[in-house]
């Protein structure tokens, strides 16, 4: 199975499944291939690689972001033990 295929799949299992939080906080493969596909077929395109990482650390910043709120719930919860 492709790393694709696989991705896809972890991602529907979390739509489907009791961790429906997670799907929302999947990092956006397919968006920032949709960009790359768009900066390569116009190589005039001057602001391309620059405006492709802003999505990528925006994409990270995301996802980040959601794991460093799970992580201070979790010492949370553990300092009330």
């Amino acid at each position: 199975m492709k790393w694709n295929q696989q991705m896809r799949a972890q991602e529907a299992a979390c739509f489907a499944g009791p961790h429906i939080e997670l799907a929302d906080h999947f990092f956006r493969y397919k968006l920032l291939k949709a960009h790359i596909k768009r900066v390569v077929s116009d190589p005039q395109l001057d602001t391309g690689d620059a405006s492709f990482k802003t999505h990528l650390v925006r994409e990270m910043d995301r996802v980040s972001q959601f794991y460093t709120t799970k992580e201070e719930d979790y010492v949370q919860v553990l300092e009330k033990k």
